[in-house]
C-alpha cells in the first residue's frame, strides 16, 4: 500500500511540476520569485534551516550547491536571514557542516533540475525534493535524539 501511495504521489507531483514551474516562470519576474523564496525562507525557523541546509546541500553537486546558495542570498539580500546565512555558512558552500552531512547520504544522480532563462537559479524539482526526503528519512531513523524529540512533540499534541 505504501508503495502504491508513493507512486501515485510521485506521479501527481511530477505532473504538477510540469505544469506549475513554467507558469511560475511565466507569471513572476525574477525579483518576484526572489521575494516568494525569501518569504518562504523567512517563515521557516532557524533550527529547521540549520538542520535542513547541510541535508539539502549534501544531495547536490558542488555547482548546484553554489547556485542554490547564490539564489538564497539574492532572495534574502539585506535581511537578517542573509546575515544569519553568511554567518552560518561562512559565505561558502564548502562549510564544515555540509562536509559532515555528505557521508550520511548517498548521492543519487537521476535528479531533475529546473533553471530560469539565464540558467543561474537553482530550483529543485519534486523528484529532487522527494529523493532528498527519502534519503533523510532513512538517515533519521537511526538518530536516537531525533526519534525522542519526535515522540516528545507527539505527546504534546495529544
Amino acid at each position: 500500500m505504501c508503495k502504491s501511495i508513493k507512486i501515485t504521489l510521485d506521479q501527481h507531483i511530477f505532473l504538477e511540476e510540469l505544469e506549475l514551474w513554467p507558469l511560475f516562470d511565466k507569471h513572476f519576474s525574477i525579483q518576484e520569485q526572489d521575494k516568494i523564496v525569501g518569504r518562504i525562507i523567512g517563515t521557516t525557523g532557524a533550527e529547521v534551516l540549520q538542520f535542513m541546509l547541510p541535508w539539502v546541500t549534501s544531495a547536490l553537486s558542488e555547482d548546484e550547491q553554489t547556485r542554490m546558495m547564490d539564489t538564497w542570498k539574492q532572495a534574502t539580500k539585506n535581511t537578517m536571514f542573509d546575515e544569519w546565512l553568511n554567518e552560518c555558512w561562512k559565505g561558502s558552500p564548502d562549510s564544515s557542516s555540509m562536509e559532515r552531512a555528505k557521508p550520511s547520504l548517498h548521492r543519487d544522480y537521476d535528479h531533475q533540475e529546473v533553471l530560469d532563462q539565464t540558467g543561474q537559479l537553482f530550483k529543485p524539482g519534486w523528484k529532487d525534493i522527494f529523493r532528498m526526503n527519502q534519503n533523510e528519512t532513512r538517515r533519521l531513523k537511526s538518530e536516537r535524539f531525533i526519534r525522542s524529540q519526535h515522540l516528545i512533540q507527539g505527546e504534546r499534541t495529544i
